[in-house]
């Protein structure tokens, strides 16, 4: 027993001296960055207070007093940016030396603090003359608006802690949150009345909804305030992790908030440009615009990802370089995908057709409905969707026959052979009559009418003429129009169509002189009947 209660108390002995080790204040040696920056921080932590000790750490010809404002301030810039030092990480060698500016000075934070340094001084590290020249500028940019006299206020050690804070940290928290809400109830009613008063025009004007203004406010007040508590979260003067922490959370708050209120304003955006499109005759315009809103909200998600990712520390750069290089993997294997991106691009530049068109390709048919990202959806005649690659559209051959200014009607018609001189002539002016008096010819263009070829079994006459509309729905109206009335003249004038198995015929001549008489009565009834019929039929065109 007394040999157990001996290695007892020699086990016991030696935890009491490793703990003693452990807690006694270090020594203030500043022979290397690790020292320095060690000594710093730990005499001003709450449980060992002593920014006297701190303070030797500055550059020895600062005064003292002076010297411990500085300390406490470098302090306190470096919790309220939440830059959080990883002393395993400081270098401990005492010749160290900086490689890009080849001298002995060593940059903890060289990105979010480039002024800041140490510096060997003979044998020994101090924060440096520039580092110190630094310190009010860098103290009013994390404490602006006079918030630094706040800090005065506030305790500095010897308060209870829980969880890392004390007591009066959590007060400032809930404080913090409690303004935070109050504001944003009070801003974004301010912000709403004030888009009100900026927008009356244009929320009319653009069919903005109240919703709509609404949430703009709401995001807007949000952001306002985030980036307010953000300035003010330094004064609780949180540990560096705790407000490293905090103030990512901010930062990426802020970064969602600006993303959804860019969405929203390109949505106004959006609404303006279809006001815009409704005063064009191309319908393009209109089609344009959903992609145009899909594009920039895409923009917007990509760059608040970089953004977060920029934030939480991760090698953007590089993460960018593999994506590209993930991306050409990918655009190879994928070649027909992006093939059809370049061509919906080209065909929007292009413009080969526009929606309401009637096209026509090598197997396919239709009305063009939409134009997207990767295919264009054609309507066709049996009310089937047809979605036909980009790609392939801008690589093909397209009739539209939605743009033509003009449409070309044309037809050989074939008529018996028994037909006599005297009713082809009639018959072939009677056509001509037929364009003169349709509202829809063109009075101005080249048409005509004409006996073209006798063959043996069929007398073949040609009718021609352009006619104005400007729809394909138009063109088959006026076509029909002209096909009945051919067939009505040629019942009038006793013509019949060709029929290769018949006979060929003559007629007796006093028979058709008599029949030629009736034949002229019956075409005046027939055009003055016409005539009223067309203009009845195309009076409001």
């Amino acid at each position: 027993m007394k040999v157990q209660s001996l290695v007892l108390f020699f086990v016991i002995g030696i935890f009491a001296q490793l703990n003693a080790q452990l807690t006694t204040a270090p020594s203030i040696s500043l022979e290397n960055p690790y020292n320095t920056m060690y000594v710093h921080l730990h005499f001003l932590q709450d449980d060992s207070y002593e920014p006297a000790k701190a303070a030797k750490t500055i550059y020895p010809d600062v005064d003292s007093l002076e010297a411990v404002n500085y300390a406490v301030k470098l302090k306190q810039i470096l919790d309220g940016k939440g830059l959080y030092v990883y002393l395993n990480q400081v270098p401990q060698q005492n010749d160290y030396m900086d490689s890009i500016s080849m001298q002995n000075y060593y940059y903890p934070f060289r990105e979010q603090l480039p002024g800041l340094y140490l510096e060997r001084i003979n044998t020994k590290w101090y924060y440096s003359k520039g580092s110190i020249d630094l310190i009010p500028k860098m103290y009013n940019e994390v404490f602006p608006y006079g918030t630094d006299r706040l800090i005065n206020l506030l305790p500095k050690k010897g308060h209870q802690r829980f969880l890392g804070l004390a007591l009066w940290q959590y007060l400032g928290l809930f404080i913090l949150m409690g303004l935070g809400l109050i504001f944003h109830f009070i801003l974004s009613r301010v912000i709403q009345s004030l888009e009100g008063f900026i927008l009356q025009g244009w929320i009319k004007k653009l069919n903005i909804s109240k919703e709509h203004i609404w949430s703009i406010a709401k995001i807007l007040s949000l952001l306002l305030i985030f980036r307010l508590l953000a300035n003010l979260l330094p004064v609780l003067q949180l540990p560096a992790n705790y407000s490293s922490f905090g103030i990512k959370i901010f930062n990426i708050i802020s970064i969602c908030l600006f993303a959804l209120l860019a969405i929203r304003l390109v949505q106004i955006f959006v609404s303006y440009g279809k006001s815009l499109a409704l005063k064009t005759s191309n319908r393009m315009d209109e089609q344009l615009l959903p992609i145009i809103d899909r594009f920039l909200k895409i923009v917007i998600i990509v760059f608040s990802i970089i953004q977060i990712l920029r934030i939480l520390d991760v090698n953007v750069t590089a993460l960018i370089a593999g994506i590209s290089i993930g991306g050409l993997a990918l655009a190879l294997a994928a070649q027909d995908t992006v093939k059809n991106l370049i061509g919906s691009v080209l065909i929007f530049i292009d413009r080969p057709f526009q929606i309401g068109d009637y096209v026509v390709g090598s197997d396919y048919e239709g009305t063009i409905e939409e134009v997207g990202f990767r295919s264009t959806r054609i309507r066709t005649s049996d009310t089937s969707l047809v979605s036909v690659p980009n790609g392939n559209i801008s690589n093909a051959a397209v009739k539209n026959l939605g743009a033509r200014y003009l449409r070309l009607f044309s037809k050989t018609i074939a008529i018996a052979n028994s037909t006599n001189s005297k009713q082809i002539e009639m018959f072939t002016e009677s056509l001509i009559r037929l364009i003169r008096l349709h509202p829809k010819s063109r009075q101005d263009m080249t048409y005509y009418a004409h006996l073209v070829s006798i063959e043996q079994s069929a007398v073949l006459v040609k009718i021609q003429t352009f006619i104005n509309v400007d729809s394909f729905a138009t063109e088959l109206k006026v076509k029909e129009d002209f096909l009945i009335n051919i067939t009505k003249l040629c019942e009038e004038l006793d013509i019949i169509y060709a029929n290769p198995n018949a006979p060929l015929l003559t007629s007796n001549t006093n028979t058709q002189k008599e029949k030629d008489e009736d034949y002229e009565k019956k075409l005046y009834d027939f055009f003055q009947e016409y005539q009223n019929n067309m203009e009845e039929k195309y009076k409001d065109s």
